[in-house]
């Protein structure tokens, strides 16, 4: 049986997807617009979807506990971190050991102040300060160590941190508290002489995203996204 947040995600889902196809239709038009002499001057059709409103009766059948994350100890975190600096510089300087060894405890400097930090965070936040918090980590070992790290090598260490971070942080994802619902028709129909019918009504507004690209002053380059 559904969630409120699964029922709610794919409404938001269905609707994301019907503008992505028509957007890709409106590229299709536009591109027979051009080809053909007597469209060219005419503007290309695009629908937009401004405002959608769904209206549905649902029966509320259960109130799900949630759980949080589980996480792998910062002890663990560390070590990982740690090989992933060992192996990017051992690829280029033969004796990285110092800065090898700065980095493991400035790490646990920079994870003090998140947490006891690691295990109360959730999802992406995990993921964002273990990254963060590796990063400055590295620059505060080159730093202690007085080791000149291009901004090549520091952009393959930020990489791969964020490869560790996304892919070894968390080991189980967090469950949120969640309301179960039913929403078939012939399930709400059938019970709907005991009084317990709820309508939800949710009203979804178009918003829109685009991609920037900037190149940053120590040579990287970084993308993000913001609303239109």
């Amino acid at each position: 049986m559904p969630t409120l947040g699964e029922i709610l995600g794919g409404l938001m889902a269905d609707v994301t997807h019907a503008r992505r196809i028509a957007d890709e239709h409106a590229v299709r038009l536009a591109e027979y617009y051009a080809s053909e002499p007597l469209l060219q001057g005419l503007p290309v059709p695009r629908l937009r979807l401004p405002e959608v409103v769904v209206d549905l009766p649902v029966l509320l059948d259960d109130y799900l506990e949630g759980a949080p994350a589980e996480t792998r100890s910062e002890d663990d975190l560390r070590d990982l971190l740690t090989q992933v600096v060992a192996d990017v510089l051992g690829q280029e300087h033969s004796e990285p050991q110092s800065i090898i060894h700065a980095f493991h405890e400035r790490l646990r400097i920079r994870l003090l102040p998140r947490g006891k930090v690691l295990p109360g965070f959730e999802g992406v936040s995990i993921r964002t300060n273990l990254a963060e918090a590796a990063q400055l980590a590295m620059r505060d070992a080159a730093e202690e160590c007085e080791f000149d790290l291009p901004s090549e090598t520091m952009a393959r260490l930020a990489e791969a941190f964020k490869v560790v971070a996304d892919e070894e942080a968390v080991l189980v994802p967090a469950k949120p508290p969640s309301l179960e619902l039913e929403v078939k028709t012939g399930e709400v129909k059938g019970r709907s002489n005991s009084g317990s019918i709820s309508r939800l009504r949710v009203v979804l507004q178009e918003e829109g995203l685009e991609w920037h690209h900037q190149e940053n002053s120590d040579g990287t380059r970084s993308s993000g996204l913001t609303l239109q």
